[in-house]
């Protein structure tokens, strides 16, 4: 079954779903493995919820522009990726420190948990933003599952996760041999940006769904 997917104003959890005139709330983060294995949003089923009064809608602020977070994301990776390759080999030396491998395991896995912790943290104010307007427990649900938009769109996002992990793994390989303040800098930028990666799957415009004891899904 086609529908016509759409954003929320400042809100990457949540879409709009528009089908046969009706419109559905989709979380995108729900469950949160998602973050780390965005894929899974293909291969679940999800519940939506159904949003029949236009005031609550307008007030959502829903917006029809194309989403941009895959455009951003990929423009600001490959930004990251070209200034902070030119700057190590400018400045390397200059931000090593000499710390025990204990230290930089800890100093890892205490930014790990930060990171996560922070990732997790938008998603709530996403989802406080959305409960101030609507209460997701009071609307009518439906059991579905998506679809990549297309061939390209499921190459885009494998592509992107794959390219964003190298580069979130490679950065942590090289810190813990060679502890130094950018090589840490990155492992840290890349790796928030692995964990939104999520928000790729479900792409603004037309898109495909399958509704429970649906047979159709085009």
């Amino acid at each position: 079954m086609n529908v016509e997917v759409l954003n929320i104003h400042k809100n990457l959890r949540y879409r709009i779903m528009t089908v046969n005139g009706k419109h559905y709330i989709f979380d995108q983060d729900r469950p949160y493995l998602v973050f780390f294995f965005p894929f899974l949003n293909w291969m679940k089923s999800h519940i939506v919820y159904k949003v029949s009064d236009p005031v609550k809608l307008e007030q959502l602020k829903v917006i029809k522009n194309e989403n941009k977070l895959g455009t951003g994301l990929f423009i600001l990776t490959g930004g990251l990726t070209v200034f902070l390759g030119n700057l190590l080999s400018l400045v390397v030396e200059r931000f090593d420190f000499q710390i025990s491998q204990i230290y930089i395991y800890s100093l890892l896995l205490i930014s790990t948990f930060l990171v996560i912790y922070f990732r997790f943290r938008i998603s709530r104010k996403n989802q406080k933003k959305l409960c101030d307007i609507v209460q997701l427990e009071e609307l009518e649900t439906e059991k579905i599952r998506i679809r990549p938009q297309s061939f390209k769109h499921f190459s885009f996002v494998l592509v992107a996760y794959i390219y964003i992990l190298l580069i979130t793994l490679a950065s942590l390989i090289a810190f813990i041999k060679l502890p130094n303040f950018i090589l840490f800098l990155c492992f840290i930028l890349f790796l928030f940006l692995t964990l939104i990666v999520n928000g790729l799957t479900l792409k603004v415009g037309k898109n495909k769904i399958k509704l429970k004891n649906n047979k159709s899904a085009d």
